[in-house]
């Protein structure tokens, strides 16, 4: 049996009608989401409560780089070393490391 161009087309054509319509109707809801009063102040807040979050988070033990800022935290320990840098661990990591090798508070 061989196809002809013309029976290639007639199933060519209502495929493409589908996926052209499909990208069509997503295009029209993205853009109606996006107009939306409701959604868009809906999405502002929130996205503005995510920085705020982040603003008034005590910084983990690791991100505290002096002494003072160390001990402010309970949950935070000092460690001094000779041979490294003197940093802030978690109390956990702090009872962990070798003491050959830190001096934690």
């Amino acid at each position: 049996m061989e196809t002809t161009s013309s029976s290639k087309l007639s199933i060519f054509f209502p495929i493409l009608f589908l996926l052209l319509s499909s990208t069509a109707a997503a295009a029209i809801d993205n853009s109606f989401i996006g107009k939306d009063p409701l959604v868009s102040s809906w999405r502002r807040s929130l996205l503005a409560f995510q920085r705020n979050n982040k603003k008034n988070q005590i910084p983990s033990c690791t991100e505290m780089s002096s002494r003072s800022q160390c001990l402010q935290n309970p949950t935070c320990r000092w460690c001094r070393s000779e041979a490294l840098d003197d940093m802030c661990f978690k109390k956990a990591e702090a009872w962990r490391l070798p003491q050959q090798v830190f001096l934690c508070n």
